[in-house]
């Protein structure tokens, strides 16, 4: 299985049902541009524009209770390096599956 993980091209996130983030595959690493060095650790609502918070908290009080969450179209910020070496954010629209999200 971790082979599979580690080999997807999608994003494979795991996070705590208190928002965060616990591992991070090279997909995630090469679509939102953040290393799993960087971002483990951290709160996923970093990886969230301001108008999108809500989501997250609807996400995980239903894992929490052991509901599914159907998939849905969302938003999330993605890091981008500048030329000259600095940083900068854009959004980057996504398509989350999360009907196989379980609480572990």
């Amino acid at each position: 299985m971790a082979s599979l993980v580690e080999s997807a091209d999608d994003a494979i996130v795991a996070k705590s049902l208190d928002g965060i983030i616990r591992s991070w595959n090279p997909g995630a690493e090469r679509l939102l541009g953040y290393s799993a060095k960087e971002i483990i650790g951290q709160p996923v609502t970093r990886l969230l524009p301001e108008n999108r918070l809500d989501e997250e908290a609807m996400i995980l009080g239903r894992i929490g209770r052991g509901e599914r969450v159907e998939q849905f179209e969302t938003v999330r910020r993605k890091k981008r390096r500048l030329p000259g070496g600095g940083f900068a954010h854009h959004l980057a629209h996504s398509r989350h599956q999360w009907s196989h999200c379980r609480r572990l």
